[in-house]
This record gives C-alpha cells, structure tokens and sequence, in this order.
C-alpha cells in the first residue's frame, strides 16, 4: 500500500473511525447471522458477506491492518471499544 499515491481527499479527513469500526462489527455480525439462517451456497450469504469486505476497505485506507479484540468480555475493533449492543454479543460469543 503505498500512500504517497493516495491523495487526499475532504471526505477522508472527515471520516469518523469509530463509527467505521461499530459498522464493521454491525456488517460482521449481520453477516454471521444469515450464514446461520441461510447457509452457505444462498445468495443473500454472498451478498451479506461483501459487505464486511467493503468496510474493510474502507479501513485500509486509514490503517496497516485492523485488530478484532476480546478484552474483559467487550468487543474492540481497530482499538476502539464498541458501546454494548446485541448484535456485537453474537460477534463476541464467537470470538469467545
């Protein structure tokens, strides 16, 4: 990733990282949640899965890598702790 390419833009210095990282695990658990419906060669999984992956690249652009953390039973993502939600329990039942 070389980002002396990348310019940048007015909506990258605007973007909030912590709303990123509570729609990754939002994107996450909803995507493990119709895996659990659907199963695994169902269109809606397919589609559910790539929306993970958009977030993620969204990431990329900020960050190296991004840190998925179980600490003291709440859930981080990027280092930032999520506020407590019932779809982030799914997610952290599993990282569990």
């Amino acid at each position: 990733m070389n980002n002396a390419a990348t310019p940048i833009k007015e909506s990258s210095l605007s973007t909030n990282l912590s709303n990123l990282a509570h729609t990754l695990a939002r994107e996450l658990a909803m995507a493990c949640r119709k895996m659990a419906i659907y199963g695994q060669g169902h269109p809606q999984t397919a589609r559910a899965i790539e929306k993970p992956f958009f977030v993620f690249a969204q990431f990329f652009r900020f960050k190296y890598y991004v840190s998925l953390n179980v600490q003291h039973g709440r859930l981080f993502v990027a280092n930032i702790a999520l506020k407590d939600n019932v779809l982030y329990r799914e997610v952290l039942q599993y990282m569990q």
